[in-house]
């Protein structure tokens, strides 16, 4: 019997030991280097480097926060929020099913550990972005939604829940509820104002722009168009006749292919092959190649080539922009005629080589088309 005592309470002695083993946080790999060097600074680091869009630099520091404070939630969280926009971003296409999908799996299970409302709301919040960057299942837009009810319940965090909900609106396209949102974020005059001050007008911008078809929906929500969806757009959208036969060289199996090619025999200035014969079709259009396109059209359709000299000569309203580049006068015509807007009016800046977003390269298209009426 002392025996059989003996043996039972090694066995519950070791089964104690397992379980407060298996219960024991992982210990730090490194020490603190300095003062600074403390999870808290390098999880600041790393939210901000997510927010500018550096996913690298924001893993490695979410990383060296993990090295002091393996469990801490918000360098893991900030981790695998990372690693879901490293999956989703152009070009990675073969990663996003399996490397989005085992972090969002990750994000998942922090819910349980998770203790604070703060911890909590930020795993939440992080699901709602990872949700809506990765789009990996039909049902994203409605598990976004309940990780926003979840923010909402707890009470912290409210501005940041409604600033990343907004984008998963956007994200689906629902211009109305993403714009309501975005004010209400500005209205909190928080950390995310800014930023949703910005995102607001490009909503609007969207809105504006009314686009009728899937096509040019999609087209509206994008920061930059290429050279080759700049074709498919004034194809679809305005009434030129061809000019001359004229080719290039590096568009040979794209899948715009016929659209190029119908595109360059109306010889549109701004939008031909250079002399090399190349086309650039995926190169995002600038806005001085813009402004010299819509001159062109503007000129073509209203019979009106003294359009093309108006401004020559005379000084330039735009700081960035001298009279003697190839693109003032076109600059100038656009500006006039409102098809271009001045991002800064206090600067007065033109930034011709800016990219032209969707919303901005519709809008002017229908500007254009609606003063021909």
């Amino acid at each position: 019997m002392k025996k059989y005592t003996v043996a039972l309470l090694a066995i519950l002695f070791t089964a104690i030991s397992a379980v407060s083993c298996s219960d024991s946080k992982p210990e730090p790999t490194r020490a603190a280097a300095g003062n600074l060097d403390k999870p808290e600074f390098h999880t600041a680091r790393g939210d901000e480097y997510l927010s500018k869009g550096n996913y690298a630099d924001a893993q490695n520091s979410y990383e060296r926060a993990l090295e002091l404070a393996p469990s801490d939630i918000n360098g893991k969280s900030g981790k695998y929020l990372a690693q879901i926009y490293t999956a989703s971003e152009p070009g990675n296409a073969a990663l996003v099913k399996k490397d989005a999908e085992t972090a969002l799996s990750g994000l998942n299970a922090l819910k349980k550990e998770a203790a604070s409302d703060a911890e909590k709301a930020r795993v939440s919040i992080f699901l709602i972005r990872g949700y809506s960057v990765a789009k990996l299942s039909s049902d994203w837009y409605t598990r976004s939604q309940s990780e926003y009810d979840t923010v909402k319940k707890l009470g912290v965090s409210a501005e940041s829940a409604e600033f990343y909900m907004a984008e998963a609106d956007a994200q689906k396209f629902a211009v109305k509820s993403a714009i309501d949102r975005y004010e209400r974020v500005i209205a909190v005059k928080g950390v995310h104002a800014s930023e949703a001050d910005r995102k607001l007008e490009k909503m609007q911008k969207i809105r504006r722009a009314i686009p009728s078809t899937t096509v040019g929906r999609d087209i509206a929500y994008e920061d930059e168009i290429s050279r080759a969806d700049t074709a498919g757009l004034l194809l679809t959208r305005t009434t030129l006749t061809e000019k001359r036969v004229q080719k290039a060289i590096d568009i040979q199996g794209h899948v715009m292919l016929d659209v190029i090619n119908s595109v360059l025999n109306l010889g549109i200035r701004g939008l031909e092959a250079d002399a090399s014969g190349k086309f650039y079709p995926d190169k995002p259009i600038t806005r001085a190649e813009f402004a010299v396109i819509l001159e062109d059209i503007l000129i073509r359709l209203t019979s009106q080539p003294q359009l093309a000299t108006k401004y020559i000569g005379e000084d330039s309203p735009f700081p960035d922009v001298s009279p003697d580049k190839w693109f003032y006068n076109a600059a100038r015509v656009s500006v006039e005629r409102q098809f271009i807007e001045i991002p800064n009016k206090i600067n007065g800046e033109f930034r011709p080589s800016d990219p032209v977003s969707g919303a901005d390269s519709l809008i002017a298209v229908r500007i254009l088309k609606d003063g021909l009426k």
